[in-house]
This record gives C-alpha cells, sequence and structure tokens, in this order.
C-alpha cells in the first residue's frame, strides 16, 4: 500500500466490502478524516479526556463536512429529542449507545428514539 497508513486502512476495508466509519473529535481530526476520502464520518461529542459530553462540538463540526458524505453523530443521546436535534444540524445518521442500555425495554426506547425524533427533527 502506498498513501497514508489511514487512507490505506479505508481503502482495504472498502475493498473488503466494507464501510468504514472514520471517527473525530476535534475541527482537526475532522480536517484528517476528510482528506483521506473516507464516505461515513463519526463526529464524537466525548471528550475522552473528561469523558463529558458536549453536544455543541457536532453543531461546529458537522458543516465542515461535504456534500456527500454521510455524518454520523456520535454519544450524548439521552432522549429522542437528541436526535431530533442532531438531524436538525445535519446528522445523517445517529449512534444510541449508552440509552439503550441503561433503558428498561431497548426495543421499546428504540421505537420512542425514532418516532418522537422523525416528529421533531425538521431540517432548515
Amino acid at each position: 500500500m502506498g498513501g497514508s497508513q489511514p487512507a490505506d486502512m479505508i481503502g482495504l476495508c472498502e475493498q473488503l466490502g466494507m464501510t468504514p466509519l472514520v471517527e473525530s473529535h476535534t475541527a482537526d481530526e475532522l480536517e484528517q478524516v476528510v482528506s483521506t476520502g473516507a464516505r461515513l464520518l463519526g463526529i464524537n461529542v466525548r471528550n475522552l479526556t473528561t469523558l463529558e459530553l458536549d453536544r455543541s462540538v457536532f453543531r461546529e463540526l458537522a458543516p465542515l463536512v461535504a456534500p456527500g458524505r454521510v455524518r454520523m453523530a456520535e454519544s450524548g443521546v439521552q432522549q429522542p429529542e437528541d436526535i431530533a436535534e442532531y438531524r436538525r444540524r445535519g446528522a445523517d445518521v445517529v449512534l444510541v449507545g449508552e440509552a439503550l442500555v441503561h433503558a428498561g425495554s431497548p426495543q421499546t426506547s428504540i421505537q420512542d428514539f425514532l418516532t418522537t425524533a422523525n416528529n421533531k427533527a425538521q431540517r432548515p
């Protein structure tokens, strides 16, 4: 493989029929990710040092992703309204994890998330 290691890894994944999710936390990381040609870009709003959540990170970074690429909002989803907010801010996909782990019924929670988020997420 010739180019940069991340680009090579992305290329290998695609050759194997997979779509790699490439994650970023900052504008600098996102710039590097965008330069690899990755199509599925995750913007994680959890600070990995402090573990604090700041959903404004998605709001700030999402516009830096060129059209035609998939923007995934990661972390910070506690309730359906959080998904609606991410969608309004440009998320194509939202990763929900912790909220489902703590839910009494993940199936019911997923349905609630989808129904509420779809009703409240009127994109500009």
